[in-house]
This record gives structure tokens, sequence and C-alpha cells, in this order.
């Protein structure tokens, strides 16, 4: 988003723009990258929060460990304790948010999350409810349009309306790339490129 954090002497981070100039003086412990117009920041008393791109804090620090907000949700996933699996939510007004039909909090990528209710995994959207119901034996986040999904020991994709698009049939399937050709009515199969094998979700 046009401003990439910087380490001045003492690890003291701040923030430069695209010409090397510092925009954001140097103020915190640690930062993160900007993502919908926010970033996390770490005060001196290593609390996070999140500031915008002039370095004001617009959700005071008070959490222990954060990741990015994404930016069609308007969530990020925040922590108290590192080893936590159920985690709360936070939205762009400092709102904190608990999803209580997954058991264990992921991160929202492209405006959905990962959720998962007993043995099976689905995909929440940013009220907590079930965008895609939790019927896969394992699944990945949303990648350009698309995710990874696992039923009868096999992988297959989907799309955000939850339909099928490769059916559940590979050993793996790598990340999805879609490739722009010349038709006016791509073929999907076509076009994702399933060659790198899964190592972790």
């Amino acid at each position: 988003e046009g401003l990439a954090p910087i380490e001045v002497k003492g690890e003291i981070f701040g923030f430069i723009n695209t010409s090397g100039t510092m925009v954001i003086q140097p103020a915190f412990k640690g930062v993160g990258y900007f993502s919908g117009g926010m970033a996390w920041a770490r005060n001196d008393k290593d609390d996070i929060g999140f500031i915008n791109k002039e370095g004001q804090w617009i959700i005071q620090p008070q959490f222990k460990m954060v990741n990015n907000f994404d930016p069609e949700s308007g969530l990020a996933k925040v922590y108290n304790r590192p080893s936590q699996l159920k985690c709360n939510y936070v939205d762009t007004h400092g709102e904190i948010k608990d999803f209580d039909k997954t058991s264990v909090t992921f991160d929202f990528t492209e405006g959905l999350a990962i959720g998962k209710s007993g043995e099976k995994y689905g995909f929440l959207n940013n009220q907590g409810e079930w965008a895609i119901m939790p019927i896969f034996e394992d699944a990945t986040g949303f990648i350009n349009g698309y995710a990874r999904v696992k039923v009868g020991g096999s992988w297959g994709v989907i799309d955000k309306e939850g339909n099928t698009i490769l059916p559940p049939v590979y050993r793996s399937i790598g990340e999805v790339v879609i490739i722009e050709n010349s038709s006016s009515t791509p073929n999907l199969n076509d076009n994702i490129n399933t060659s790198n094998p899964i190592t972790e979700r």
C-alpha cells in the first residue's frame, strides 16, 4: 500500500514511502505491513494496536499478538496469549468480535475465514455466520477467489459461493493461480495451476 517498514538504530521501526522518504517516524518496537489502510504496531510496553498511514493509533495497543487486517471483511485476528487456538477478531473501529460457531480461529482472507465445527471445516463471513457450511475434512483460505477443500481424503477446489470448481479427486492441489487467456468464457479447469503440493494451511 505504498509504505514499507524500516528499522533504525536501536531496533525502532517507522515507515518509508516508495521514494525512500520517512513518512512515519520511528517510534515502535515492531510493525507489520499496511493492509486496508492499517498496520499493526508494538509500543514500548510490548502491547500491540493498529495505526493509520499518518502513524496515529486507530486501535489502541492492547493485544499480545495480532495478524494483518483483511480488507474485504474489515477484521483482523487478535490474541491475548500466543498459544490460543480460539482467539477473537477486531474490526476497524476497535470492536472485539467473538464468533461462537467455530472452535478454532483462522485468519480472514478475501472476506471469509475458515471455521471448525466438530471435526468439519467451513467458512464464516464477517458476522460470524456460516457462508459455506462445515462439511469438509480440511480447508485452506481463499486466494484469487478459490479455496482448496478436502472431502473423502482427496482435495478439490470451491469458489466463494461454495460451488465445486475442481472435484475432490486429487492427492494434493497447490495454490490456485488464474491464468488470463483470450477466451470470452474461460475454462477454469484450464486456468487453475495445481502443480505445487500442499505443505500447510
